[in-house]
């Protein structure tokens, strides 16, 4: 951990000023890219700068972190949770110029009581959404289920770890895996936010062909059935929402789709995208605990669900394009 930290943390101190000392001689050369592949306008150029402004967010939190440290609240999850929902809010601020980013939240309401978190999985962006969500429900703690790559990211890494999130080493020990969920909803408060992102990864065209044919391959036939079915979702992983359900007894589950970032987590989507030229409409609902079900019919209740989220999808989306 300690190497890894000091790597990530060397490279963001290190790249933050070598962008800003060298802009101008890349952005000239990005926007010639971007004017020469008649992209007017300027993906590469707002993706460029957004990543200037990450770098400076970077600066910010690792600095905040060392301050809270320095000061005696290096332990201050109260302290922390508000450098999130800040860091957050702000990163949103400087994408709204560069990237479109403009957030249409109509729903879900969380309700009272812990919940765990089922949402889709499009891009980076949308790891956002269970912050903003709880940000509306009083200032609810939120832990999440994180790929472990993002340990990498330096304030994802130091400040995740301190708000006690769960980083699954994917592809490796998946019983270690589910019992760190489980021990993670056991010892959440009353009121917390468990969110996970079942599908696992971004439900890309290629993505979902490669997992068609895997789950064809190895099964189980249940889930490569339900991937036929699905028009624009990844089939969910139960292993971790169940591990979750099965901790926080009293948990009710909510469902979040969004529509607005399909295509961002490609190359080329991304550069065809930016910026996005509608709001993120981000809509769901909640199934009390009491219509939960337990033991071997848990999973095809989550396969109903997410075929309701991904017909949601899909007809969210053709509306927004009739609506153009």
């Amino acid at each position: 951990m300690i190497v890894r930290r000091v790597r990530s943390v060397t490279l963001v101190a290190v790249l933050l000023p070598a962008m800003l000392f060298t802009l101008p001689i890349w952005l000239p050369v990005v926007a010639a890219i971007d004017l020469v592949a008649g992209r007017r306008r300027f993906p590469m150029v707002r993706i460029g700068l957004m990543g200037v402004a990450y770098l400076g967010h970077q600066w910010w939190g690792i600095g905040t972190v060392a301050w809270l440290s320095i000061s005696g609240r290096g332990r201050s999850v109260r302290h922390h949770r508000a450098l999130q929902q800040r860091w957050v809010r702000s990163l949103i601020r400087a994408g709204r110029p560069l990237l479109g980013v403009e957030f249409d939240i109509r729903g879900p309401e969380l309700p009272d009581g812990r919940v765990v978190m089922l949402s889709r999985h499009a891009s980076m962006v949308d790891a956002l959404v269970p912050v903003l969500l709880a940000d509306r429900a009083d200032d609810r703690p939120v832990h999440y289920a994180l790929k472990a790559e993002l340990q990498h990211d330096p304030c994802l890494d130091i400040v995740g770890h301190r708000l006690d999130n769960w980083f699954v080493q994917r592809g490796q020990d998946t019983e270690r895996e589910v019992t760190g969920l489980r021990s993670l909803a056991a010892r959440s408060d009353p009121d917390a936010v468990l969110a996970i992102f079942p599908e696992g990864t971004y439900a890309t065209p290629g993505t979902r062909a490669r997992v068609q044919s895997s789950l064809d391959r190895n099964g189980p036939p249940e889930a490569a059935a339900l991937a036929r079915e699905l028009d624009r979702l990844l089939p969910p992983k139960p292993a971790g929402a169940d591990a979750l359900l099965e901790s926080a007894t009293d948990a009710s589950v909510v469902f979040v789709g969004h529509i607005g970032l399909e295509g961002v987590a490609e190359t080329s989507g991304l550069l065809a995208t930016i910026p996005l030229r509608h709001p993120i409409v981000v809509d769901g609902w909640t199934v009390p605990r009491e219509r939960i079900p337990d033991g071997p019919e848990r999973v095809p209740w989550l396969y109903e669900q997410w075929r309701r989220l991904d017909r949601w999808v899909v007809e969210a989306t053709l509306a927004r394009e009739d609506s153009d």
